[in-house]
C-alpha cells in the first residue's frame, strides 16, 4: 500500500475526496478514523485499504507505473 502511495505521480494522497483532482484516500485513517475497528471491518473498511477518486488527469499511466513498481 505505501509503495503505491510513494510512486504515483498524478494522484495526491489526501484525507479529503471532495475535490476534482485524482486522489488516494485511506478511509481507515480519515473518514472512519474514530470508529472502532470492529465497525470499520463490518463496513468493509480495512487498515490497508485505499480509495481512489479519479479526476481529470491522465491516470491510467500513473497507476500502471505505480503498480508495476511492486514486486510480485
Amino acid at each position: 500500500m505505501f509503495k503505491i502511495l510513494k510512486t504515483v505521480r498524478v494522484f495526491d494522497y489526501m484525507a479529503n475526496a471532495g475535490d476534482a483532482k485524482s486522489l488516494i484516500v485511506r478511509p481507515s485513517a480519515s473518514a472512519h478514523f474514530n470508529q472502532p475497528e470492529e465497525e470499520r471491518q463490518a463496513a468493509g473498511v480495512f487498515e490497508d485499504g485505499l480509495r481512489f477518486s479519479a479526476g481529470l488527469e491522465d491516470i491510467i499511466a500513473d497507476l500502471k507505473q505505480a503498480l508495476d513498481s511492486i514486486p510480485v
